[in-house]
């Protein structure tokens, strides 16, 4: 289903939308998480102009991520409201007489911010202010829960689940502040070991 609408499909009593984004179109990293089934998109396109459009909705579904201390995969609901505003910009080639060079200027439309995208070809495209809400929904640090204890860097242990089978066990995410809860501060200063590197995501451009 295509996200693009023409300004011309756009009444002047707005157009309302209530569709389904498909995962594949989103183009997830696996930083990003991974849609569940299919995402709702639901709003409506405004034209206050023939040079503006804005767009106000709201996505929902259900997203997989990857905890940073267990390594195990959750789910959590996503309920994020939509907000875009669509401006059309022109480039007119210029002289600048002063310095006799050929220069491009902007006309008064033309808007740098972030949250601006362009309306191309009398149209504009939902999918990547869509998939832009999405992205930055995601968190730096992924976890399944603030209690997380994560997994025991001596045999790899799921700390949530399962009870380490260390005969001394290691202390456990030393740079989040959780540690094995049978280590006591004696064993961890008589044990001489330190913690190991801990996974790292990517940043995400």
């Amino acid at each position: 289903m295509s996200w693009i609408f023409k300004l011309t499909d756009i009444p002047a009593s707005g157009l309302s939308l209530d569709r389904l984004v498909e995962p594949a179109e989103l183009e997830l990293s696996q930083d990003d998480g991974t849609v569940i089934g299919h995402m709702r998109c639901v709003g409506s396109l405004a034209k206050p102009d023939d040079r503006t459009v804005y767009f106000q909705g709201l996505l929902e579904g259900r997203i997989a991520r990857e905890c940073v201390r267990c390594l195990s995969v959750f789910e959590e609901s996503l309920n994020l409201p939509c907000l875009g505003l669509f401006k059309k910009t022109s480039r007119v080639k210029g002289v600048d007489i002063a310095g006799g060079r050929h220069a491009q200027h902007q006309d008064e439309d033309r808007n740098d911010e972030d949250d601006v995208y362009p309306i191309d070809a009398n149209q504009v495209d939902l999918l990547p202010l869509i998939r832009e809400h999405v992205i930055l929904a995601a968190p730096f640090q992924a976890l399944c829960s603030d209690a997380c204890l994560g997994l025991c860097q001596g045999c790899g242990a799921n700390l949530n689940t399962e009870k380490c089978s260390c005969v001394v066990p290691a202390p456990v995410m030393e740079s989040e502040g959780v540690f094995h809860p049978d280590l006591s501060i004696a064993d961890k200063q008589s044990s001489g070991r330190s913690p190991g590197n801990r996974r790292k995501r990517s940043v995400r451009k």
